[in-house]
């Protein structure tokens, strides 16, 4: 090995490797977010947000097709809020498929 071989292994061994030090929020299929800390941001399904770490309040509503038609629906509105750190999250909501499926969605939040 030459002498400039044996620097570059300790160089790169000594290199610091990226530190996560925020919250990746991955949104799942149906999923939108409408604002984030009370400041209107938009993210659609299959998009990710970068979030500082800590306690984190969105403003999120599911759009999905629905019936023999696929009428476009979208749900009411929700508030989640959660405390993450240094980590990589998935935000989800369950398949609905009728519109009695949807209106027990946003039943849930009442």
């Amino acid at each position: 090995m030459t002498r400039f071989t044996h620097i570059a292994g300790l160089m790169i061994a000594l290199m610091p490797l990226p530190v996560l030090a925020e919250v990746q929020l991955t949104l799942g299929p149906c999923v939108g977010v409408k604002a984030v800390q009370g400041t209107e941001q938009t993210a659609s399904s299959g998009q990710a947000l970068i979030l500082a770490n800590g306690t984190r309040q969105l403003v999120v509503e599911c759009s999905t097709e629905i019936g023999r038609e696929e009428v476009l629906e979208t749900s009411d509105a929700f508030v989640v809020r959660f405390d993450a750190a240094d980590t990589e999250l998935t935000l989800s909501a369950p398949a609905m498929d009728s519109r009695i499926e949807m209106d027990r969605f946003n039943q849930q939040g009442s």
